[in-house]
């Protein structure tokens, strides 16, 4: 019984930790929602070309979603940027980070009603709202792309945008999230109002970062490596007049904006081999592939699911006495230490060091080691 109990104890703390913290896309530090995702005194040239209310902020979303369907972001995603404080991560990882501060979860989802008025659930890829964000930001003024997390506040947003309109203010406080132009235009007054009662301090303060994260999430295309050692990293728009790089950038934002799904493709090939002609994507092949591994596997996740199914199987050996159940639950346990393991050692190689400098790092890894010794 004291095994069985030690093994109960490896799947509960070997699947709750990991879950509690979430795994969100960065090699590092990316359980601290306040670390810096772009840069004060961001460029003010847009190198895809200035935005503007044309056909692709006026589309209806199924159109919008279909053209995202549509295309290749692959040349993009494995591309090298650099963060403030030095870090590098590819373009995938940014987005998802990016998205993750906006929209509180891994992708942005636009909710509409079918034919039948039942709502249908568009999901978009991080990378295409990342982009879409610099490229056609006007699309997102209405539309829910702010998550707020605290319910009164919400609420208190809602009421004020659909004054009287109980049905509305219902229906948008389940999606969880509001506009830019909501959070425009009540967030202010709010502020003044709520900031100092009981738990409206920490909600504002997230308000505050997702439109920052917004307005500035051109600023995170610092992607054009340093020119020589000891340089700093520029970002797209620095890229000489006439270059490659540039003609490329502004004929993405050209066909993106005119929602023709075969221009962009051409054009976000052209760019991905402009720049890393350029010397982009230096952060490495084998690492790049490592870390968009990472991103894609969800191996922390699959492993709390295997813990989750470990620690079933084990309280039904304990309470029967079935030895098929002891052994199922058994294998299973070894089944999610496998895949923690190898969890916790890719994130080790993509941030170049043992991950253990977080709370979401710390946790993993003391999680990983108690699910050890209860195994053993």
């Amino acid at each position: 019984m004291r095994s069985l109990a030690l093994a109960w104890i490896a799947c509960l703390v070997g699947m709750f930790a990991p879950r509690a913290l979430g795994q969100a896309a960065a090699p590092e530090g990316n359980a601290h929602p306040e670390a810096a995702l772009v840069s004060e005194g961001a460029p003010l040239v847009n190198p895809f070309g200035e935005a503007f209310v044309g056909e692709s902020s006026r589309v209806d979303a199924a159109r919008r979603h279909a053209f995202a369907q549509a295309l290749d972001l692959d040349p993009i995603r494995r591309l090298a940027l650099s963060q403030p404080g030095g870090r590098v991560k590819i373009a995938d990882t940014m987005a998802r980070e990016t998205v993750l501060a906006i929209v509180g979860r891994k992708d942005y989802v636009d909710v509409q009603l079918n034919e039948d008025g039942k709502p249908e659930k568009l999901h978009y890829d991080p990378v295409f709202t990342w982009l879409d964000l610099m490229i056609d930001p006007s699309y997102y003024a209405d539309k829910p792309l702010i998550h707020v997390e605290y319910l009164p506040l919400r609420e208190a947003i809602l009421e004020r945008a659909f004054a009287g309109d109980k049905a509305s203010q219902e229906r948008w406080k389940k999606l969880t999230r509001v506009t830019p132009i909501m959070v425009g235009r009540y967030g202010p007054e709010l502020e003044d109002e709520l900031l100092f009662e009981p738990g409206y301090q920490p909600a504002f303060q997230k308000l505050r970062r997702a439109s920052a994260v917004i307005q500035g999430v051109r600023s995170t295309l610092v992607v054009l490596p340093p020119e020589s050692a000891g340089g700093r990293w520029r970002h797209l728009a620095e890229a000489p007049e006439g270059s490659e790089v540039r003609a490329a950038a502004s004929a993405v934002g050209d066909a993106w904006r005119a929602l023709d799904a075969s221009a962009t493709n051409e054009a976000i090939a052209r760019l991905g081999a402009a720049i890393e002609a350029d010397g982009g994507g230096g952060y490495g092949g084998a690492r790049a592939e490592v870390e968009y591994f990472y991103n894609r596997a969800n191996l922390f996740e699959w492993g709390a699911w295997a813990y989750l199914l470990a620690l079933v199987g084990l309280l039904l050996a304990g309470s029967t006495g079935r030895p098929w159940l002891m052994r199922t639950g058994v294998v299973l346990l070894f089944v999610a230490l496998a895949v923690h393991t190898i969890g916790f050692g890719v994130r080790c190689s993509v941030a170049d060091r043992f991950a253990i400098q977080n709370q979401f790092e710390s946790m993993t890894g003391l999680s990983l080691f108690a699910g050890l010794v209860g195994a053993v």
